[in-house]
């Protein structure tokens, strides 16, 4: 149990790594840990890696890889009842042959929070251990430690399953979910002075978001969060995420309230010339 209880003391992805090396591979051996969250069964979801052998890089963990093996072991803990479950790789290679070349087995089990509609999955990729009777009930045990634990490091990764980052160890977050408020108006360009389409409704040709980007802008400018966008739109937290990140690459812009300042001067922009 103090092994357990150490794993909520790491609050950097150092002290989780550091935990991850430790006595818990005696525990539950692994070459690597894949923890993924969002909507699992559609493919939004953001996910982390940390791998324990550098016989294991870090780039053997592509998107076109996760997305599809996610899915896969979602699925088949859906069948176990969402019991740990254990898996051969061998029926995995072919989505990940490079990933599973050196390591039999894959251990599942997680969290389906309805409450906010996301589902928390782990994933230990290692030896033949890992599908004993003892690990699955250890698994079961030491989940509520580790899925606390991981939700608690205040810099914990977030790689974005539709985005392929290849990096050592765990990777950062683009992800906001800060409101836009005069606080942060200074970062925006000046309000437009001409005319302009409401913020939210589509202009032909004035901007290169979708109606449900536009729609999502509207209460971004509202000053809404992400998790008020998620639940006015029905939608979950990382499905909003997904579309601010996809909103900030086609804007060219860092953050929500340049943004919301983009989007202002493009439809100043279109009013003017249609005057």
């Amino acid at each position: 149990m103090g092994l357990l209880q150490s794993a909520l003391s790491a609050r950097s992805r150092v002290g989780w790594s550091r935990w991850l090396h430790g006595e818990i591979q005696h525990v539950l051996p692994h070459d690597a840990l894949i923890a993924a969250w969002g909507d699992v069964r559609t493919g939004d979801f953001a996910y982390d890696v940390i791998t324990c052998t550098p016989a294991l890089p870090i780039d053997a963990f592509p998107r076109d890889i996760i997305v599809p093996l996610m899915g896969t072991l979602f699925e088949q803990w859906l069948a176990a009842d969402q019991n740990p479950v254990a898996v051969d790789t061998r029926s995995l290679r072919s989505v990940g042959s490079a990933l599973f070349s050196r390591s039999p087995r894959a251990l599942i089990h997680g969290v389906q929070d309805y409450r906010s509609r996301h589902d928390c999955i782990y994933v230990f990729v290692g030896p033949d251990a890992l599908s004993s009777p003892v690990s699955r009930r250890l698994f079961r045990i030491a989940l509520p430690y580790i899925d606390t634990a991981f939700r608690q490091l205040s810099d914990r990764g977030q790689k974005d399953a539709e985005q392929d980052l290849v990096e050592t160890g765990f990777t950062c977050s683009i992800f906001a979910d800060g409101p836009f408020t005069p606080e942060t108006a200074h970062t925006v360009a000046s309000p437009p002075t001409h005319a302009a389409p409401v913020l939210g409704e589509s202009a032909p040709g004035s901007s290169p978001l979708s109606a449900r980007e536009l729609e999502i802008m509207k209460w971004v400018r509202m000053g809404k969060t992400n998790s008020e966008i998620a639940m006015i739109l029905n939608l979950s937290t990382f499905t909003v995420k997904n579309h601010m990140r996809r909103i900030y690459r086609k804007l060219d812009v860092l953050n929500r309230a340049q943004a919301v300042g983009s989007l202002e001067g493009a439809y100043a922009t279109s009013a003017y010339a249609g005057r």
